[in-house]
């Protein structure tokens, strides 16, 4: 049986039933033979920005949102990304609209996920709805405006309630920033909180990994031999004895820093070491 809210939201598969009033914003999308992995299916947003009502279908591959200016292409992407975690929602996220305008008091955002293999549905079991002959996962969330704060709600599957920071981990989703400023991108810079390191750690295997973390280890030995990396080292040797003395200098060691991939990501940098 199906059930539908006041809103038009099938709640069992997470699909709105009638056409989106916002503005009508083209998506294009790579069609392959071959699926590749999870993909998101649909995004039905509700009240968030200029987007009242509003549903996106995609394809697996490659989506390209085309439309002019301020009518919701970076909504549609910022509605995603508070679904994925990435993104805090405030009041001034909520739609207004109406004669006199009204900020609205909640919104919605669901999103269905295809392409699951066996083992994905064993993963995802929780966030499963039946579709047709198969499975996607739904996973939701709802913001309530209380006074100047946005409290919010998620849910996976038919469930009202559900963990989706264990579901949004269990699919492997990584958010990428825009490449168009990627130096003051946070995520995209070396660091702990690197994006590109976190996608790489979830892309590739153990054995890629260790292959990797090798190829570091093997490039940290032909850094040492070159002739400017040697007279740098002598350098701060030197300079260290002068200061210490030669009863507490150390041995100095200029390398980069070997990536692990099961602690949290490091930059890779020439360090003085010990």
């Amino acid at each position: 049986m199906t059930h539908r809210d006041d809103r038009g939201f099938d709640t069992e598969r997470g699909r709105r039933t009638r056409q989106p009033t916002a503005p009508e914003i083209s998506s294009e999308s790579a069609q392959e033979t071959k699926p590749h992995g999870i993909y998101l299916r649909q995004l039905a947003i509700h009240n968030f920005r200029r987007l009242s009502d509003a549903v996106v279908n995609l394809e697996p591959g490659l989506t390209v949102l085309v439309g002019e200016n301020n009518v919701g292409k970076t909504a549609i992407v910022d509605a995603l990304r508070s679904l994925l975690g990435y993104y805090t929602v405030s009041r001034d996220d909520l739609t207004v609209a109406g004669k006199p305008p009204v900020r609205a008091a909640e919104y919605d955002v669901i999103g269905l996920f295809s392409g699951l293999t066996i083992e994905d549905e064993a993963r995802l079991v929780d966030a499963l709805l039946p579709v047709d002959d198969r499975f996607d996962a739904r996973l939701a969330i709802r913001g309530r405006l209380r006074g100047d704060d946005v409290f919010t709600d998620a849910s996976v599957g038919s469930a009202a309630t559900g963990n989706s920071r264990e579901i949004r981990s269990q699919m492997r989703l990584v958010y990428l920033q825009p490449l168009r400023d990627p130096d003051s991108a946070y995520g995209l810079r070396p660091g702990r909180s690197s994006q590109i390191a976190s996608l790489l750690r979830r892309i590739a295997t153990d054995t890629e990994r260790g292959e990797l973390e090798e190829l570091a280890r093997d490039a940290n030995s032909q850094l040492q031999a070159k002739p400017p990396i040697e007279r740098v080292r002598r350098q701060i040797s030197e300079n260290l004895l002068e200061l210490s003395g030669a009863d507490y200098v150390q041995e100095v060691g200029l390398h980069s820093r070997i990536q692990s991939f099961n602690n949290s990501p490091q930059v890779w940098k020439l360090t003085p070491t010990e």
